[in-house]
């Protein structure tokens, strides 16, 4: 039947009344959209144990987790419209798409809101950009398989379309998921990189829509199923792709939350310089002239560091000094400190045996790798033409922000 001609339901119930055996109860709606959120929700909580309660906490404290905050009502919305399309004469009305469509562009604004206007170059975008979109569909695979199961339960007249919001809600949970994480680590996924993802899972669940929702089709395999053994489990009841797409999805959620987990692996020049962040928000004593980025320059040539400095002035963030310290192993070391109300920027350099980024999810941007680690964004970069030395560039602001500021100071 086509979906653009209008249903006669009266007509399709007489129709089919002779196929009618019993089955188990369908849950309703709210019940199922119910234990999908409860999904949802497990999903975030085993996030916040592999990023730790204090980083997952000063997550969601921020401002900036309005955006995925109103991500997961859209994929809530999503996902309660495509159950809905399971029961007869309850799918959505244009009303209520276009509602879901207005939920879709407040979100993409508040990402584009957020996003950076530096690009980066093609191999940094496709490469860093290819890691964050394939974190993006294992944090809503599993969610979207499981819409795609509880609506084979039903009797969905609109398979093409009831598969679309299938897609659209595991793609919103993602985007949410991920932006949540990028809050205290690693880097989030570039808007370009989910609107490839919107163009491609979108159309691709719609397909499984039809292909495995169609009514006709569920109710063959299920006469099939009952023919050859009326004593199965009901788990035992799904068709081969469902248990094959299920365990894959589990697959790569656990494979994301060890990548999320190892993201918090210990950085000790990303940990010095956060420490030395905190302890100057308190109390911070130059020890060489810092009158202004000059001098404080120049005092740091003359003791044999490199002749480079930050300078976050023309960002409102007011020189208060450097200082030149011993490390404990003995090397030699510099912190330049900026303040701007109630932040600041810390800048560490020092020397170094080699060059080795931690393998964290990060941006690249010119040569340099940045980061979110313990809740602050990090720069970490190699000079060129200096010996062994590296600097590290800490502030809890947000990446993109950061990114900026950074690039603009080089």
């Amino acid at each position: 039947m086509s979906a653009s001609r209008e249903i006669g339901y009266t007509a399709l119930i007489n129709r089919l009344a002779r196929d009618l055996r019993p089955v188990r109860r369908l849950w309703s709606v709210r019940k199922r959209l119910g234990l999908w959120v409860a999904l949802e929700a497990a999903i975030v909580l085993a996030i916040a144990t592999q990023i730790g309660r204090a980083n997952f906490a000063a997550a969601i404290a921020s401002h900036d987790a309005i955006a995925p905050l109103i991500w997961l009502i859209v994929s809530v919305g999503a996902a309660g419209l495509a159950l809905r399309g399971s029961v007869p004469d309850r799918e959505a009305p244009f009303p209520e798409l276009t509602m879901l469509g207005v939920g879709l562009a407040v979100g993409s604004i508040a990402l584009m809101l957020g996003g950076s206007d530096q690009a980066p170059g093609v191999n940094d975008w496709l490469r860093d950009g290819a890691t964050s979109a394939a974190q993006v569909v294992a944090w809503g695979a599993l969610p979207g398989i499981a819409l795609f199961i509880a609506m084979r339960r039903g009797v969905v007249l609109y398979p093409g379309r009831a598969g679309a919001l299938a897609g659209i809600a595991a793609l919103c949970c993602g985007v949410a998921i991920d932006r949540l994480v990028a809050q205290s680590s690693g880097a989030p996924c570039p808007n370009g990189w989910l609107l490839i993802l919107a163009a491609t899972v979108t159309p691709a669940a719609a397909w499984a829509g039809r292909v495995w929702l169609d009514p006709s089709d569920v109710w063959r395999a299920d006469d099939r199923v009952a023919a050859t053994s009326r004593s199965q489990a009901a788990w035992f009841e799904r068709p081969k792709p469902y248990a094959a797409a299920l365990a894959a999805a589990t697959a790569m959620l656990i494979f994301a939350l060890r990548a999320t987990h190892d993201n918090f692996a210990s950085a000790p020049d990303f940990d010095l310089a956060i420490n030395r962040y905190q302890q100057s928000l308190a109390s911070f004593q130059p020890n060489v002239p810092s009158e202004s980025v000059a001098t404080v320059l120049t005092a740091y040539i003359e003791h044999g560091m490199p002749s480079y400095m930050w300078d976050f002035g023309p960002k409102g963030f007011k020189l208060v000094g450097g200082r030149l310290e011993d490390l404990p192993d003995g090397t030699p070391a510099s912190f330049t400190w900026f303040r701007k109300d109630g932040t600041g920027v810390m800048c560490l350099f020092r020397a170094a045996s080699g060059f080795n980024p931690p393998p964290a999810r990060h941006d690249t941007r010119d040569g340099m790798f940045f980061y979110r680690y313990r809740g602050f964004s990090v720069c970490l970069i190699n000079p060129g033409n200096y010996g062994n030395f590296i600097s590290v560039i800490v502030a809890p602001l947000p990446l993109d922000q950061f990114e900026q500021m950074v690039l603009a100071a080089r």
